[in-house]
């Protein structure tokens, strides 16, 4: 495992420094190279043992030499890193475990007259290492859909940019102005473009199931309120059991007389987005259909639209990717921003 870590390394070191080129402090501030302060590795000791943790960190020194390669030319600064296991969440692979690599520097600073400020640092992230751990490269959109009678979590993807190089490169989510690098096997990629017809297809049962929840929620209340005049019956006696039951029973009289036009308020807003999504089908040739889905809004449909306009492809996990017969904390997939 270690082999193929450092044959990552290699080849994407001279890549990286490429990269960091443009990330600098003044030279002149310092003539002292870079030095590295690793912090401690950090993990849930709730969700993994220490052993589970060692497996995964036991290949830190090779991340250090990673980032100490790609920012050798910094100077005046202390480069710092620590290797995190991210908590649970729906960026999750499953059965697979996720981590990262941080790094961030503290460069001293400088006052208007490009003096150096003493005893002032100031520390600023510049790169993330993710295994196994897309968030940054996606947003989560929803997992509430369902496709084919499973629940699926969906997820929008971050617009892909031209890379010099050649790599796969996109605007990364929730860093502003950063840039997230995939880096995969085999040149096949973790995730799959949903259709327009699967997208379609998600909406249309998601409203079916908010109809069917919605009724029974309506059902539910009125049950409650009966449930509580019955307690009251039981659990009170004397003048303060003949108010409570006479509020009760008029707030359930009100209930009941709205109760049909809550109904209908309900079943027709929610007919009314199946009736769009039935209008989509028909209007969309099969080949329009078969084209990946990027929607104007998430969970109502308004049309589609395209990169070019603001829009993102939704996509989920392509599960064919990831190889299920290995240990769980084998690098399968990286993704890098800074």
């Amino acid at each position: 495992m270690k082999k193929n870590i450092l044959v990552l390394v290699v080849f994407t070191v001279p890549l990286v420094q490429g990269l960091f080129g443009q990330v600098s402090s003044d030279a002149n501030v310092s003539h002292n190279k870079p030095t590295w302060d690793f912090k401690e590795n950090k993990y849930n000791k709730n969700t993994m043992t220490a052993v589970q943790a060692g497996n995964i960190f036991k290949n830190t020194d090779v991340y250090k030499t990673f980032f100490v390669s790609a920012y050798q030319e910094l100077y005046g600064v202390s480069l710092m890193g620590r290797a995190v296991i991210p908590e649970p969440s729906v960026y999750d692979i499953k059965g697979i475990q996720s981590y990262s690599y941080w790094t961030y520097v503290n460069g001293l600073e400088l006052d208007k007259e490009m003096k150096i400020k003493p005893g002032v640092t100031r520390s600023t992230g510049i790169a993330d290492l993710q295994v196994n751990y897309l968030h940054g490269l996606m947003e989560d959109v929803s997992g509430e859909f369902e496709l084919n009678g499973k629940p699926i979590q969906v997820f929008k993807l971050g617009h892909e940019i031209k890379d010099p190089n050649g790599l796969k490169a996109f605007e990364a989510f929730g860093h502003d102005n950063c840039v997230a690098y995939l880096f995969t096997h085999d040149n096949k990629l973790p995730y799959r473009f949903l259709t327009r017809k699967e997208y379609l297809t998600m909406l249309k049962n998601y409203w079916q199931k908010e109809r069917e929840t919605g009724m029974a929620s309506i059902d539910e209340s009125e049950k409650q309120m009966l449930d509580m005049i019955e307690n009251t019956k039981k659990e009170y006696t004397g003048e303060l059991r003949d108010n409570m039951l006479k509020e009760l029973n008029s707030q359930l009289e009100q209930y009941r007389k709205r109760k049909g036009s809550d109904s209908q308020k309900l079943n027709s807003g929610i007919q009314l987005e199946l009736d769009t999504i039935e209008y989509a089908f028909r209007h969309y040739s099969e080949e329009e259909l078969n084209k990946p889905a990027i929607p104007i809004a998430d969970d109502v449909y308004r049309g589609f639209t395209t990169e070019k306009e603001g829009g993102y492809n939704f996509v989920v996990l392509d599960d064919s990717y990831f190889k299920k017969n290995l240990p769980n904390y084998v690098q399968q997939v990286f993704v890098m921003w800074y």
